[in-house]
């Protein structure tokens, strides 16, 4: 009861704050010069009088106020609207697209998580040893370097020059005839590179972050007093260092969803994954207003949602949290 209790209230709290960012969403679009009719039908050698009748028909002449409380009341009623460009449903065109960018992002996420953890936690433990210099090396280039030069650097290297890896798409031409195992290897084949340069700069993150809360936790009175108890090391280290150690881990995973967002459309950009973050980039150059106030809606609902997640998982870390 006490979950559903704060879930409300947290919804109270957010859906304003989901509604100012489509405020400032749509005004900072429609407060740029022209628009999506005279980009693809104006200039010198364009018809006026089909510019007029596009603009009319979509509500371009009203003003910006009107045209969102419009948007609102469609959103409403469950109508994303329809692509100018397309003239597709804005809810297919998502749907076609967001099980690709979920598939990058959550493979991603919990191999960032995986191994940033259990890396920051062996460097912790034998700290000053190689396995600690090289990890801490590893978390200096991976937190430092822009992710789409190691993307470009990783195609140039694995894609162009020994060949091994896939640099574009998500499966091989004529795949589709074959099995579905021939197809899931070919799958994962095409998912390494990008996951893998997502994955980096997030797995360095954690890793740092591990490190030098296992550093402090180790040192604790309490990890001496289990030790002291004859406690196994495994024991001592995986139950009662490592549980304390990830309360600050879980606060950065939550918050850094909004920056895996945004890797997330440089990589699918790089290595031309058809997800959200490529759809996006080519609604801002068309200026595709309903999809991308779609996108911009569905990506609040998703931050959100980790946060929410976030502060359940806090609860379970230390039961002394409450809602």
């Amino acid at each position: 009861m006490k979950t559903r209790s704060y879930i409300a209230k947290r919804a109270v709290m957010i859906i304003p704050q989901l509604f100012i960012v489509m405020i400032i969403t749509f005004s900072l679009m429609h407060f740029a010069p022209g628009d999506p009719v005279e980009m693809f039908f104006g200039g010198p050698e364009g018809d006026a009088e089909l510019v007029a009748q596009l603009v009319e028909e979509y509500g371009f002449n009203k003003p910006i106020w009107q045209q969102f409380l419009i948007w609102v009341g469609k959103l409403l009623h469950g109508d994303l609207g329809y692509s100018f460009v397309t003239n597709r449903p804005v809810y297919r065109m998502i749907m076609e697209r967001i099980g690709n960018t979920l598939t990058l992002m959550l493979t991603s996420v919990v191999i960032a998580i995986v191994v940033g953890i259990i890396l920051g936690t062996i460097s912790a433990y034998k700290q000053y040893s190689f396995v600690d210099n090289f990890t801490r090396v590893f978390v200096v280039f991976g937190t430092a370097t822009p992710a789409f030069w190691i993307g470009l650097m990783a195609m140039l290297v694995f894609g162009v020059w020994l060949g091994w890896l896939p640099v574009s798409g998500t499966m091989s031409l004529g795949i589709l005839d074959k099995s579905w195992s021939v197809k899931l290897t070919d799958r994962i084949w095409h998912m390494i590179l990008p996951v893998s340069i997502l994955s980096y700069r997030f797995m360095a993150t954690y890793t740092r972050q591990m490190r030098a809360n296992m550093l402090q936790v180790l040192n604790q009175d309490y990890i001496r007093t289990a030790r002291a108890k004859g406690l196994k090391e495994m024991i001592v280290v995986g139950k009662h260092a490592m549980k304390n150690a990830m309360l600050p881990i879980v606060t950065i995973i939550g918050m850094s969803l909004g920056t895996i967002i945004n890797g997330a459309v440089i990589i699918e950009t790089i290595f031309s994954w058809p997800g959200i973050g490529s759809l996006t980039i080519q609604s801002v150059l068309r200026r595709d207003y309903s999809v991308i106030m779609a996108i911009v809606l569905l990506l609040g609902v998703m931050i959100v949602f980790a946060n929410l997640l976030t502060d359940i998982v806090y609860s379970y870390l230390d039961p002394r949290i409450e809602f």
